[in-house]
């Protein structure tokens, strides 16, 4: 058994975790196992997100038969970062398109940022999500918390569930600016001092 599949078997909210060389076209497959009886994708993306990997993942979903469509932070490119309004944003773009809890699945495409943003709005609305990474910049995809800065402008973790499946596709991974791994790296290395 690997070492993926013995964390598994303890994890309460992540019930796949895939990642490996080209498997982003197991997306449609996971979703589909994984969260029965949903209708529709929302991709959601920054713009450099959408052409690493969203725009493929939402061709994915449409050619396996799903409705999708794309929430896309600051279109315009802008630098953003892990902002609650962000993720009230989110949440309430999620809001207003949901049919039912089961009906749509918020699709994260990023790295820490995209996905902490949607880890909160999804978990606000009770609904599981599933994340794409995009980049080796962070330790938490598979958190059960999102750090986020609060309405007061202070950095907090937001308890909320973890993502239901987990893609790490290695080759859009590769394709991140080389800092990204070296942030991943160092926040992994935090951990054990900041813990102690």
């Amino acid at each position: 058994m690997s070492m993926t599949e013995e964390a598994l078997k303890h994890a309460t909210d992540t019930k796949a975790c895939v990642i490996g060389e080209n498997v982003l076209d197991q997306v449609p497959g996971l979703l589909k196992t994984h969260f029965p009886g949903a209708k529709r994708g929302v991709v959601v993306v920054d713009p450099r997100t959408w052409k690493a990997a969203g725009e493929q993942v939402a061709a994915l979903l449409k050619a396996a038969g799903l409705a999708v469509s794309q929430y896309v932070f600051e279109p315009d490119g802008r630098t953003f970062h892990a902002d609650y309004h962000y993720a009230a944003e989110l949440r309430e773009h999620l809001k207003s398109v949901i049919g039912g809890v089961d009906d749509l699945v918020p699709v994260a495409v990023g790295s820490g940022v995209v996905n902490d943003l949607t880890k909160l709005a999804s978990g606000e609305l009770g609904i599981p999500y599933l994340v794409c990474a995009t980049a080796a910049s962070v330790d938490g995809y598979s958190s059960f918390g999102a750090s986020i800065r609060s309405p007061e402008g202070a950095k907090q973790t937001y308890a909320c569930p973890a993502p239901r499946v987990i893609v790490a596709d290695l080759v859009v991974m590769r394709t991140a600016p080389k800092w990204m791994a070296a942030s991943g790296f160092a926040d992994l290395l935090a951990k054990v001092p900041a813990g102690a």
